[in-house]
């Protein structure tokens, strides 16, 4: 009995297995997570989108205001948790646009921090403050105290179609 293949079917295959793989978790990876600034990530060379993707989101200026109202740099930080290294998501998008809209309400990088980690149990320095269940996650304290999950609430927002802006969600997080 002779079993034909497809050539097309096959290059599929494989494409998706390459793919997927270099998805899945990697123990030579560093077991902690790194912090880095915008400019850090903004030079990486797989990230040469990122400075475009922050420049191209649209916020809404009432809002934007409003936030400069509400934030203050004194009980308000944010830390930000991703896998830059992996394509496998287009979420990393959104924290361009949550840079984007910190940017713009002139929050300045001393009130935020980023992490690059490559999978949620990747150690990382606020433990004991905050866990990370999804890659990317931001969590917004007030007060050494984690008020808000960021994406999570934009994510909620997303699965529902009911699409909040991000300048709307931080606005909301600092209120708390």
């Amino acid at each position: 009995m002779k079993i034909f293949i497809n050539k097309s079917f096959l290059l599929y295959a494989i494409s998706a297995l390459v793919f997927l793989a270099g998805c899945s978790s990697n123990t030579s990876y560093n077991d902690n997570a790194v912090e880095m600034t915008v400019t850090q990530l903004e030079h990486t060379p797989t990230l040469e989108w990122l400075s475009g993707e922050i420049n191209s989101y649209q916020a809404d200026t009432n809002v934007i205001n409003q936030i400069k109202t509400v934030f203050n740099p004194n009980i308000h930080k944010l830390y930000f948790f991703s896998n830059f290294t992996c394509g496998c998501t287009n979420k990393v998008l959104d924290i361009a646009h949550f840079i984007k809209v910190l940017n713009l309400s002139g929050i300045t990088d001393s009130s935020y921090k980023i992490f690059t980690m490559s999978q949620t149990s990747t150690k990382q320095p606020y433990s004991k403050y905050m866990t990370v269940n999804i890659l990317p996650s931001c969590f917004i304290m007030k007060d050494s105290t984690v008020v808000y999950s960021a994406i999570d609430t934009l994510n909620y927002y997303k699965l529902y179609g009911n699409l909040k802006p991000i300048e709307q969600i931080l606005f909301d997080a600092f209120k708390k």
